[in-house]
């Protein structure tokens, strides 16, 4: 396998604040779309918003279960497009994006070119958009409205919103890292296209037959290998830099240089602990540092490159 063929997806780190903007977008789209949606699908139907107040019950339902259904629809139609955008050029791939039950501690995953989203990364979170929603609409509520009425009377609250920011910083985050990290492999993949035998995956399963138990020797692999190094090492980055509130070169401004290497140091024994403090252990977390490090470095010339502060829209 060569090695550049799976390190050389990791400026896709770079992306990370662009995606993590757009999708916002996603979320305030569906912020305006939801009302409608639900008065379309509740649209006959007698609702008593004062008495036993079902009303309200059978309208958060409804609003729970549309804006799930728009978020899946609006994030998978913009993460099959940005990956397809930074893929096809080099590698003449598509790449689909679905969202499905994935084991508890899966975040994504990527096969054949479709990026897979766990549901919990949307539902997890979901209180926050529907709360939302729900507190604009009960907010403008008068007496003996209707929900046509009520629906009328609805203001999409902006992205500054308490729960909107909370779903930013709990699910948007999440979402753009996982995706950053599955692109990462998806590029791998393509790059290994041309071989009558691709062998993208080989590493780990050369010596690591299934996820079955997932013991201390799976983990320590699965963290050393080729593959995962590079999709970490993009995913890392961009949550130190969320963990750190760095956002623009400004922000790197006032950290020095090895207070940000002790972040990165220790970002990385916080989450790839099953690696060793042996000789070939160190050699790996060197590899991550390394490859850390070169996503950090694309990102600022990223960022000096559009001359712009990422904090603005």
């Amino acid at each position: 396998m060569i090695i550049r063929d799976l390190f050389e997806a990791v400026d896709y780190a770079k992306h990370y604040y662009q995606i993590k903007d757009q999708t916002m977008q996603v979320v305030k789209g569906v912020l305006e779309e939801v009302p409608q949606a639900v008065l379309a699908e509740l649209k006959g139907q007698v609702l008593d918003f004062e008495g036993d107040g079902s009303g309200w019950t059978k309208l958060r339902d409804a609003v729970e279960k549309t804006s799930r259904r728009l978020l899946i629809r609006d994030l998978s139609k913009l993460y099959s497009h940005i990956a397809s955008q930074l893929l096809s050029p080099v590698t003449g791939k598509k790449v689909e994006i679905k969202f499905t039950k994935l084991d508890d501690h899966t975040g994504a995953q990527y096969h054949n070119f479709t990026i897979f989203f766990n549901m919990d990364t949307i539902d997890t979170r979901q209180y926050d958009i529907t709360q939302t929603i729900m507190e604009s609409l009960m907010n403008n509520y008068s007496g003996g409205d209707d929900l046509a009425e009520i629906i009328s009377n609805y203001s999409a609250p902006g992205l500054d919103d308490f729960y909107v920011e909370r779903f930013e910083m709990l699910s948007t985050q999440k979402l753009v890292s996982y995706f950053l990290h599955e692109l990462v492999h998806a590029r791998q993949d393509a790059m290994q296209q041309h071989r009558a035998e691709p062998e993208y995956r080989s590493y780990i399963d050369r010596k690591f037959t299934g996820h079955g138990d997932r013991d201390a020797d799976w983990h320590r692999g699965y963290y050393s290998s080729p593959q995962e190094i590079a999709a970490f090492a993009t995913q890392f980055v961009t949550e130190f830099l969320e963990d750190m509130y760095i956002s623009s070169p400004e922000d790197l401004g006032y950290i020095n240089s090895e207070y940000i290497h002790r972040g990165l140091v220790r970002k990385l024994n916080n989450v790839v602990s099953h690696i060793p403090d042996t000789t070939e252990g160190k050699k790996v977390k060197a590899r991550y540092l390394k490859q850390m490090y070169q996503a950090l470095m694309h990102i600022i010339d990223d960022w000096k490159n559009s001359g712009k502060n990422t904090n603005q829209s």
